[in-house]
């Protein structure tokens, strides 16, 4: 074959590839309803099923809307998801001069559902934040999220999230959501969580998240919450500093019939990761049990289950400690006559701790 009928039958391929194209965008455009099953088919996952209510596409501006989408995955699974609407348009200039390529994303009604816990190695992957990156402005609203754990079920309802154009390139981000979690029908922990921020053009997400309104129910432990942190995510990492958590007048459970206050419990501390989870660090700045046991120390790791640091503090009071945890503690040592203040320090693993 000769290098100009070669260069013909390549021309010809990519003529008939064109042609392809341009009938299945026309077909998206003017027949969307041809094509509606073409999309349920390749968002249908192996073993479960998809529907789709509506397609919509524009060519001026490029827009995408899709109307009641529904996903669901194989039955051992489980998983749901669904979206009653979802709007955006494109900024194909974007893609050469960089920066934002999506406005005016909308997304209503979004519900995902796991109600099987599976097997996971390290923390969640955080990556899939860094779509914020993208969007100029987005609109969420009425999102609700259920997902099994190993230790129990983690939801989030009425999520709203909002982004909005500003000045210099930044966007302005809010939103807020009711978290709880719960493990074996009992609810474990709940509150509202809203965030205020901005993202910029480093690229990078710089939030100030508040916890409020919440409440911590253990079986052992139980009072209300409330904390503050300011989180920032760039393209490679996490960071949370200012991490601080006080449970005001914590109650401990002491037997079937017994409590007591331990009194404020305060944690001010700073962790990172990498958005894969890895090169976890957590520097415990200050932790104070009601006055009973005060510590501070840094734990990291190349993984989760790698990492390991120390724990150094100091037990002020011995007796008020007797006084308080006396129930708790053996008969033997309930006798001891116990006073002064006990330093101490612990080498901490994530398999196990050991006393220095």
């Amino acid at each position: 074959m000769t290098l100009r009928r070669t260069a013909l039958w390549c021309a010809a391929g990519l003529a008939a590839l064109l042609g392809v194209a341009a009938l299945t965008v026309a077909l998206a455009v003017y027949r969307p309803q041809m094509v509606r099953p073409w999309v349920e088919r390749a968002l249908t996952p192996r073993g479960g099923t998809a529907s789709l209510a509506a397609l919509r596409l524009s060519l001026s501006p490029p827009a995408l809307e899709l109307s009641d989408l529904a996903i669901a995955g194989p039955p051992r699974e489980g998983d749901f998801f669904r979206l009653d609407h979802l709007q955006c348009e494109l900024i194909p200039r974007r893609f050469v001069h960089g920066g934002p390529w999506l406005r005016h994303v909308e997304v209503r009604g979004l519900v995902f559902e796991r109600p099987r816990a599976r097997e996971t190695k390290g923390p969640p992957d955080l990556t899939p934040l860094t779509r914020l990156f993208d969007i100029e402005d987005l609109s969420l609203t009425d999102a609700r999220l259920r997902v099994a754990l190993p230790q129990g079920t983690l939801t989030a309802d009425g999520v709203f999230l909002r982004l909005d154009p500003g000045k210099g390139g930044i966007r302005l981000f809010s939103g807020d959501g009711v978290l709880s979690f719960r493990r074996k029908e009992s609810t474990i922990a709940q509150g509202k969580l809203s965030a205020r921020g901005n993202v910029t053009a480093g690229p990078a997400i710089e939030v100030d998240l508040e916890l409020a309104s919440a409440r911590l129910m253990l079986p052992e432990l139980t009072g209300d919450i409330f904390g503050q942190t300011r989180v920032k995510v760039t393209p490679k990492s996490f960071q949370a500093e200012e991490l601080t958590l006080t449970l005001s007048q914590g109650q401990v459970s002491l037997g079937p019939q017994r409590t007591k206050n331990l009194g404020p419990i305060r944690l001010n501390a700073a962790a990172s990761a990498t958005l894969e989870g890895r090169e976890p660090r957590l520097e415990v700045r200050g932790l104070d049990i009601g006055g009973l046991l005060l510590a501070r120390g840094q734990l990291g790791g190349a993984t989760l289950e790698e990492m390991s640091g120390t724990l150094d503090g100091e037990i002020p009071r011995i007796e008020r400690v007797k006084t308080v945890l006396g129930p708790l503690l053996p008969n033997r040592l309930a006798g001891m006559d116990l006073k002064g203040s006990l330093p101490y320090r612990f080498r901490l693993t994530a398999r196990g701790t050991a006393s220095v």
